[in-house]
Formats: C-alpha cells, sequence, structure tokens
C-alpha cells in the first residue's frame, strides 16, 4: 500500500479518509516515522500547489476515527491554498531581491550616472556615478527635482511624464566656472 503523503504529492489528488476502520501505520516514509508516531484512524492529505507547481503536501491526522469530517477537510483544503500562496509569494519575493542586487550591480559598475525614478520623481535606484555627474547629492526615495540640478525638459522628466524615450541626448551643466557634458537617456 501506498504511503499517502507520498501518493498526493505525486499524484496531486486530495486524500479525506474521515474513520478508518484500522489504524493506518505507514503515513511516513521509511526513515520518518519518528515524525508520526500515533497509529492514524482519520487522515487528510492535501498538495500544496501553485502556478501548476506542486510544492509539497499538508496532512492533518488523527488517532480518533472521525474526528475530520467534511469541514475539516474544506478548511485544511482551504489552509492548503493559502500556504501555497504564501510560498509562492516568498519565492517570488526572493527573486525579485536577486534581480534588485544584480541590477544594482551592473549599474553600480557603469561609468555613467543612473537614476531610476517613479512616476512621483523619487529616485528608487542610482549609482555613485549619478552625484559626481551631477555635483549634488541625489539620495533614494528623494525627488531628483530637489537635488539642485534643473532637470525640467530633460528626458528623464518627458519619460516620467509622457512616456517618451530618448537616446543619446546631451545636456551642459554649468557649476561656477566648470562645464559637464551629459549624455542622457530615458
Amino acid at each position: 500500500r501506498r504511503i499517502p503523503v507520498v501518493e498526493v504529492f505525486r499524484n496531486g489528488k486530495p486524500i479525506h479518509r474521515p474513520s478508518l476502520s484500522r489504524p493506518l501505520r505507514k503515513v511516513a516514509r521509511p526513515g520518518e516515522e519518528e515524525l508520526v508516531r500515533m497509529e492514524s484512524r482519520s487522515l487528510i492529505v492535501v498538495p500544496l500547489e501553485t502556478a501548476g507547481r506542486r510544492l509539497g503536501v499538508l496532512a492533518v491526522t488523527s488517532a480518533e476515527p472521525g474526528r475530520h469530517g467534511d469541514e475539516d477537510f474544506e478548511l485544511v483544503s482551504e489552509l492548503a491554498r493559502r500556504v501555497s500562496l504564501a510560498l509562492d509569494l516568498v519565492g517570488l519575493h526572493r527573486r525579485a531581491q536577486d534581480s534588485l542586487a544584480q541590477l544594482q550591480a551592473v549599474i553600480a559598475q557603469l561609468p555613467l550616472g543612473v537614476a531610476i525614478t517613479d512616476t512621483e520623481h523619487r529616485v528608487i535606484l542610482r549609482n555613485d556615478e549619478l552625484e559626481r555627474v551631477w555635483g549634488a547629492p541625489v539620495a533614494i526615495g528623494d525627488d531628483h527635482r530637489n537635488s539642485g540640478i534643473a532637470t525640467s525638459g530633460w528626458p528623464l522628466e518627458r519619460a516620467i511624464e509622457s512616456g517618451e524615450v530618448t537616446i543619446g541626448e546631451r545636456r551642459e551643466l554649468q557649476d561656477g566656472d566648470e562645464v559637464r557634458t551629459l549624455e542622457i537617456s530615458a
């Protein structure tokens, strides 16, 4: 006879045995018997699935026959759905954090000043070169328009306001006697 947890993981079909006439001793895989010491007489095993992927199973057992009825099965199934969603979100968050770290590493190495802003003009990502090029501090979360650099009409502003894409545009900044030429893309 198959082990219920393994069977549900393999085929994705839940098992609900509200009242077993004899104890189900094989709930765990060989070597994991210590995890489940009781003899199961009532059993619910449901898959943990999201986006077509099976992540695991959720098993609820009781030594008392008839302990887990239809309402319990529905509750455990809903719990499994929510646990699956949470596990999926944790995975998405982890992948997003990895992607962000990779993006930060790439822009940190660029010999150009890079500012990425949201639609409210707040800087959400930048590299150190940006401050050198602009000659003014630009903090994450700050509105870049308050950096002391007049950016009105720049590709960054036009991209935020109208969605325009511009490549290779040049601007000159005058800081006292120093004039810097910037190449700007948005």
